[in-house]
């Protein structure tokens, strides 16, 4: 139900009420706003709304039903319109299939999943901070939450604090709880959006320069897709095709009618689209648009009559101020964003592993991870060819723009020429590739509009057919590559998160011990403290922690004054784990999740972890040191301990491993199809619940003695992470284990990701072996327990407790 609820429900419901909202602003500015233009103006008309209502708190719970009121008010107002638009459908088909087009490319990669969800899993931790800003403006808007009560707040701090733009979030938000539908799941779809409003744009620029609707509504929804926005919209690069996708509206509503033209009414639209563009990026916007203003403007003037130009000079002031208006919020959120912004934006290398150098920018871009060098996992020479190419185009497209006056294209490759120079010329390698993504969409826009300049009559028609064909193939080739190569979120993981989070709200604080910035977000309601962003930076460690950052930590590794604070503490499973304290009682288990509830009773005085998973400890040290904590605690002192698990996992009897397989630690990286075969010997007969450790992207069979276990794909994690494969009953003795991942050649996403140590989808370690059922927990006087101390008793830990 959440599947048909994500992609048909939430797209049809921006859509419409988008299409409401552009009648509105048809209404005020008449004819001069183009039909094609309607949904996408209105979309932007919603999301400064959005930003508008989301700025203070008491406001921001009005977001939501305010944009079903703008967009009923349209569709009611503009019912003769709607009704004369049925009858003339036909004109219609063109611009929609250059919205459509991209919007599917967006939103391809999950839909074969079967799930709701959504891409750039663990490629870039700045998704999960766009999901806790867009929650949190639903919430309270851009009031800043208190440090150190969860994870998730604490990120909406520092976004707060720093002026972070807001306009994609909250149009998200607010769709997304318009629906019933949690941001999650709302992301890629609200992706798809953009990229279509970005298609629809592009449409209506190349007017003039394409005027075949066909080629150019083709033209148009390549253009919408270069393969660095493409890639980079895919690890949840919202603000960046916002941007775009705003500034090409910005320029298609110049190039339909520009302000100067009439009276002050129509140019309403062009200030709401200036508005949502400033609301996307705030100040990282002015470069483009303040050039596409100023060339536009110095046209209009150079042609305006004397008398005319002072009414050219009014509306342009009219439409500016309009948009300040429209943009308080972001106006005064950007005077804490421009230290940041001036000074050259975030610096170093971000998640890429090299600088992507700026002839990305031009379109083509073979490879399925823009982090590393084309050098490394693409293939440079045939990309420089073809960006060749594409520039040599969008040089031509410009100069017949030029020479037949079409003005607004040439200010829409000017903007994206100066302002991307601009912004390159002072800032490091991360917000440089984030400005190549903004301005890619104008170089291939202009490079189609150098194939048809090509057209002619009879062989000058193949010849700009042909171009434009290879404009297209190029990025489209690059963008396969992209879409095998995402990574994709762990729906199924995520939903039972989300109803943990649902059953316990308000139960908290609580503890996930795991590196996962989604989780983070997904427990917000539960105060989660998760490993990416610890509440308060403080992690509770204690003695008994490893160095470092850590991917999965266990309980024993906190100390025992900071378990004592929470009320639930929320464990991937995991055979390897400890059990935590003894005042923590197993409340519920999932298909991925154990949930722990602190309990009232025995204060622990003292907590011993062991780390004795089946390993023989140093009793002398062990037991002196209880010896000596129990003098301390006193008489009445009592001793409680939990038994450690019968547990097995392949490693260290080896059989065959492939030679492209790496290994890293006790895991492999896997480097293409291959196999793994290893041996474990297990203590005792009975039902053991099996897992493998991994991340896992395309299909991963484990067979035990020959016999099929499971079938793992989709399920990717950080490294340290196992995955529940079910429960078998085996025989003691020993046991042949295989893991076989498959070839590469499925078309699916998440199959062919196999760039650097990095590898999110080929991850595989060992198959591990835990006797199903609890392991007990008893209490004994502290005699009996310095006997069960110097047995040979597996032990998971020792406490001392006073009643």
């Amino acid at each position: 139900m959440t599947y048909l609820h994500s992609w048909i429900l939430f797209p049809l419901v921006v859509g419409v009420l988008s299409l409401g909202a552009g009648l509105v602003l048809r209404r005020i500015a008449g004819p001069s706003l183009p039909g094609a233009l309607v949904v996408p103006t209105g979309f932007a008309l919603l999301m400064v709304v959005s930003v508008l209502l989301t700025w203070k708190e008491p406001t921001s719970g009005l977001a939501a039903p305010a944009l079903v009121v703008v967009g009923v008010a349209g569709l009611v107002i503009g019912r003769e319109e709607l009704r004369d638009a049925a009858r003339g459908w036909r004109r219609f088909v063109w611009p929609a299939v250059a919205g459509v087009v991209p919007y599917v490319a967006i939103v391809a990669p999950v839909l074969p999943t079967g799930d709701p969800g959504f891409t750039g899993f663990a490629r870039i931790i700045d998704l999960a901070f766009q999901l806790d800003y867009t929650e949190w403006l639903q919430q309270a808007g851009q009031t800043s939450p208190p440090l150190g009560v969860s994870s998730f707040q604490d990120v909406v701090y520092r976004m707060v604090g720093v002026g972070y733009p807001g306009g994609g979030q909250a149009a998200l938000g607010s769709f997304a709880r318009l629906t019933g539908l949690d941001a999650i799941w709302a992301w890629q779809p609200f992706m798809g959006v953009m990229a279509g409003v970005l298609g629809v744009s592009l449409f209506v620029i190349l007017r003039r320069a394409i005027p075949s609707p066909g080629l150019r509504a083709l033209a148009a929804a390549v253009a919408a897709q270069p393969t660095v926005l493409y890639s980079y919209a895919l690890e949840g690069g919202i603000k960046e095709l916002a941007a775009a996708a705003l500034i090409a509206l910005v320029a298609a509503l110049l190039a339909s009618h520009r302000p100067g033209d009439g009276g002050l009414r129509e140019a309403v639209p062009f200030g709401v689209a200036l508005g949502a563009a400033f609301c996307a990026l705030s100040i990282g916007v002015v470069p483009w648009l303040g050039i596409l203003g100023l060339v536009v403007i110095a046209t209009e003037l150079i042609a305006a009559t004397p008398q005319a130009r002072r009414r050219v000079i009014g509306n342009w002031v009219f439409a500016v101020g309009l948009a300040l208006v429209l943009t308080v919020p972001g106006i005064v959120a950007s005077v804490r964003l421009a230290p940041v912004a001036t000074s050259g934006g975030p610096g170093g290398l971000g998640n890429l592993a090299a600088p992507v150098p700026a002839w990305s920018t031009l379109g083509p871009w073979l490879t399925s991870d823009h982090r590393y060098p084309l050098s490394e996992v693409g293939t440079t020479a045939l990309t420089a060819v073809l960006a060749a190419i594409v520039g040599a185009l969008a040089v031509i497209g410009v100069v017949r723009a030029v020479r037949t006056r079409d003005w607004s294209l040439v200010a829409f490759a000017v903007a994206g020429v100066i302002g991307l120079a601009y912004v390159v010329r002072a800032s490091a390698e991360w917000s440089d590739f984030k400005a190549y993504t903004i301005t890619a969409p104008i170089a291939v826009a202009t490079a189609f509009a150098g194939a048809a300049a090509l057209s002619g009559q009879g062989r000058r028609l193949a010849v700009g057919l042909l171009a434009g064909a290879v404009v297209a193939g190029a990025i489209l080739a690059g963008n396969l590559l992209v879409y095998r190569g995402t990574t994709l979120a762990p729906y199924d993981r995520y939903a039972d998160l989300q109803d943990i989070n649902d059953r316990y709200a308000g139960r908290g604080p609580s503890l996930y011990p795991v590196f996962d910035e989604y989780a983070e977000y997904l427990l917000r309601d539960v105060r989660a403290s998760g490993i990416a962003d610890p509440a308060g930076g403080a992690a509770g460690l204690g003695a008994a922690a490893k160095p470092g950052l850590q991917f999965v930590r266990d309980p024993d590794e906190y100390a025992q004054s900071y378990l004592d604070t929470l009320g639930l503490i929320i464990l991937r499973r995991d055979p390897t784990a400890s059990r935590p304290p003894g005042n923590f009682r197993l409340v519920q288990t999932t298909g991925y999740h154990d949930i722990w509830r602190r309990e009232p009773g025995a204060r622990i005085v003292a907590h011993l972890p062991l780390d004795a998973l089946n390993e023989k400890r140093d009793t002398d040290v062990v037991c002196g040191r209880l010896r000596q904590r129990l003098e301390e605690a006193g008489p009445g002192a009592q001793v409680r301990f939990a038994a450690a698990p019968e547990f097995r996992q392949t490693g260290s009897e080896l059989e065959r491993v492939s030679e492209n397989w790496k290994q890293i630690g006790p895991d492999f990286l896997a480097k293409g199809p291959g196999t793994v075969i290893a041996n474990v010997s297990l203590p005792v007969s009975g039902p053991y619940t099996l897992w493998l450790r991994g991340s896992i992207g395309r299909p991963v069979n484990v067979r035990v003695d020959g016999r099929h276990v499971a079938t793992v794909r989709w399920n990717e994690s950080y490294p340290g992470n196992y995955i529940p494969l079910g429960i078998r009953r085996l025989s003691a003795g020993r046991h042949r284990v295989e893991v076989i991942r498959g070839g590469g050649r499925s078309a699916l996403p998440g199959t062919g990701n196999e760039v650097g140590d990095a590898n999110q989808t080929g991850l595989v370690g060992p198959v591990a072996f835990r006797l199903a059922g609890s392991e007990p927990v008893q209490t004994v006087s502290a005699e009996q327990g310095m006997s069960v101390c110097r047995s040979d008793k597996a032990l998971d830990w020792i406490e001392i407790v006073r009643t």
